[in-house]
């Protein structure tokens, strides 16, 4: 009688081969912004790699609304004090002309740039890679920025060890890590349509308006405005609180103030 073989999930082998990547590369930073997959990336690098061969690199700008950035701050206070080095790296893309116009290659211009920045700063540092927290579900949609990764040698681990995004949120969840069923995010350039130029002033009222609606609870949203109105998208889970009435005009009137039109809210939410 053949003896069982111990098998193992498909979810922890991809996370042995992550812990192998990892552990082959030293010194690494990784590109931090606190969103689940840059956390459980630069989480995975520290258990491999141990205390003082990880850094972690953050690029700071009028893309990145302070939330975002205060958040990213506890996080690294709660999970990695005394285990990562953090730097973060003040960028302007709003210098960036080829940026600036919004056209359909813009992710790919701006994550040219900020690499570009962040691989100096790492250089200084010692570090050998460059590490980013492209998954596999972002090969499902188009992602211009991808390219520029690739142009520039950023290494993709959670890719190249076949992690999705829920397994990533599964392993970040087991690892206690607070963030794992923290919504997706993206700079605020995305809510600016493509072909519109993007300007200092429109990315505050976005900021404000997503502060805003985040304040009242509707965590996630999005704030998109155009052509005189905006678009708002909010959790699917979160639709049926923000018809009521009173919500409703409460939030128009506000977005109002701010110096957004009338909105529109989108029926299928995120």
């Amino acid at each position: 009688m053949v003896p069982n073989k111990k098998t193992t999930s498909p979810i922890a082998e991809k996370l042995l081969c992550l812990q192998t990547t990892l552990q082959k590369m030293g010194n690494v930073a990784v590109a931090f912004s606190g969103g689940i997959d840059s956390t459980f990336l630069l989480h995975s690098a520290c258990k491999a790699l141990g205390a003082g061969r990880v850094i972690a690199l953050q690029g700071l700008s009028c893309l990145v609304a302070k939330s975002v950035s205060d958040r990213a701050e506890r996080i690294l206070e709660q999970f990695f004090a005394g285990k990562v080095d953090y730097i973060p790296v003040s960028i302007s893309p709003l210098t960036w002309q080829e940026f600036v116009v919004n056209d359909s290659r813009r992710c790919y211009f701006c994550k040219r740039r900020l690499y570009q920045i962040l691989k100096v700063e790492m250089e200084k540092e010692g570090c050998r890679f460059l590490l980013d927290g492209t998954n596999v579900d972002d090969l499902q949609a188009e992602r211009p920025g991808l390219q520029a990764l690739r142009e520039l040698g950023v290494h993709t681990p959670l890719l190249d060890a076949g992690l999705s995004k829920n397994e990533v949120r599964h392993l970040a969840a087991a690892a206690g890590l607070a963030n794992h069923d923290l919504p997706a995010n993206s700079c605020l350039a995305t809510r600016i349509a493509t072909g519109k130029p993007i300007e200092q002033r429109e990315l505050e009222q976005i900021e404000r308006a997503e502060d805003l609606l985040s304040g009242l609870g509707f965590s996630g949203c999005r704030v998109k405005p155009l052509d005189g109105y905006v678009h708002l998208e909010v959790q699917e889970k979160d639709i049926e609180r923000f018809s009521k009435s009173t919500t409703r005009f409460a939030i128009q009137q506000q977005l109002i103030d701010i110096g957004l039109g009338r909105a529109y809210l989108g029926i299928i939410g995120r």
